[in-house]
């Protein structure tokens, strides 16, 4: 078995200052040479300072901006009687999948449109409140749902964010 020796005082002195001077030019940047015009090349207009990126430059891409006209179902207004809160009532108790209490409720807030949907907040005395999501013309509602908590699937899916909003279900 050998022994390796280690390095003397002048062979470790000489290792270092071959490392160093190696690495003496390490992490300065120098500029590039410039090409320059051969003799046959005939002299061009002068360059200035922009146009020495030697790749053509891209137009921007253009995307489509933001729509011009807000979307009427964004918030949600009162219907201005069109349907009328007795049309929501009246449409509530001909559906044959809900059973509103018999006593005659007080509107509490209602109704309120976006698009073709209608919310509206009822109030039965000694019962409860009852939130009403419909749609519909004023003369053909249909009630989407109703009860306590009207945040369905379909309600969170298709109805405008005016709806989803006032029945705070976001």
């Amino acid at each position: 078995m050998s022994e390796s020796k280690a390095p003397t005082g002048a062979a470790l002195t000489a290792a270092v200052a071959t490392i160093v001077m190696a690495t003496a030019g390490c992490g300065r940047v120098e500029p590039l040479p410039r090409p320059h015009a051969s003799p046959s090349t005939p002299p061009g207009p002068a360059m200035s300072p922009s146009d020495e990126n030697p790749y053509p430059t891209m137009p921007e891409p253009s995307y489509p901006g933001p729509a011009t006209t807000a979307p009427t179902d964004v918030t949600a207004s009162p219907c201005a009687g069109r349907p009328s809160a007795s049309q929501v009532i009246t449409a509530l108790r001909r559906d044959p999948d809900l059973r509103p209490p018999s006593t005659s409720p007080r509107v509490v807030a209602g109704p309120v449109c976006a698009g073709s949907w209608q919310y509206t907040l009822l109030d039965f005395p000694g019962q409860g409140r009852l939130q009403v999501v419909s749609r519909g013309g004023a003369d053909s509602l249909t009630i989407v749902t109703a009860g306590t908590y009207v945040c369905t699937p379909e309600v969170k899916g298709a109805a405008p964010a005016g709806i989803v909003a006032a029945a705070h279900c976001q």
